[in-house]
């Protein structure tokens, strides 16, 4: 971008799109904190091309035809913390499983379920019995994995936020009992950050993530 000499404009979006047949111009403003556009930043901008980019949606097919148990809220399977999902022997990871901010991320993802699944494969994995229920609750988009076995310490939980906050609390709480697994307090969070907190305490129930002021 720098040695094209191309601009990059943050916290900028198309408010509207000009021409007749084709593209002439596109009309951009600044956004808030919760991506409106402010009045009185409106600019025009010649152009006779506008390219988009609006978002993946994990591709499935395969897991379907498995039998495969999907989350309706990324899309993706649901699995618990060895990436394993409701189907013995399968594993799902990186952009299959949901949508990476980073290909860092997708590839850790890909190293712990191929870890995970060659210890499937040896037998030395253990029985997937009694399971805990991982939520998401107040404030949060979705949270992964969805289950995790009783018992399990320092699981890595991903989620990511339903809206920006400043701020804000993110706590995990047993459903029945209402203790606290853990509580920690982020400066800032977005919708388009996926976030990833190690629960330390060992998981004995069902659990519910949210988030406070």
């Amino acid at each position: 971008m720098f040695d094209f000499s191309i601009p990059l404009e943050l916290s900028t979006t198309v408010i509207d799109i000009r021409g007749r047949e084709r593209v002439s111009s596109v009309v951009v403003a600044r956004v808030d904190d919760r991506l409106k556009p402010l009045a009185g930043t409106e600019r025009e901008i010649a152009c006779d091309t506008l390219l988009l980019s609006v978002g993946l949606i994990p591709e499935n097919e395969l897991s379907r035809r498995a039998g495969v148990a999907l989350s309706p809220e990324t899309g993706g399977a649901v699995v618990d913390e060895t990436f394993m999902t409701t189907v013995p022997g399968i594993f799902s990871c990186g952009n299959v499983l949901q949508i990476h901010d980073v290909a860092d991320g997708a590839s850790l993802e890909g190293f712990e379920a191929g870890k995970n699944a060659a210890r499937f494969a040896r037998g030395d994995a253990g029985e997937r019995e009694a399971t805990a229920g991982i939520a998401a609750g107040a404030g949060i988009k979705y949270v992964l994995p969805q289950i995790v076995r009783r018992g399990t310490a320092g699981a890595g939980l991903y989620f990511r936020i339903a809206e920006p906050r400043r701020n804000v609390w993110i706590e995990g709480r047993g459903r029945s009992s209402g203790t606290t697994l853990f509580r920690r307090k982020y400066p800032r969070l977005l919708p388009s950050e996926l976030q990833r907190i190690v629960v330390k305490a060992a998981i004995v129930e069902d659990l519910e993530v949210s988030a406070h002021d």
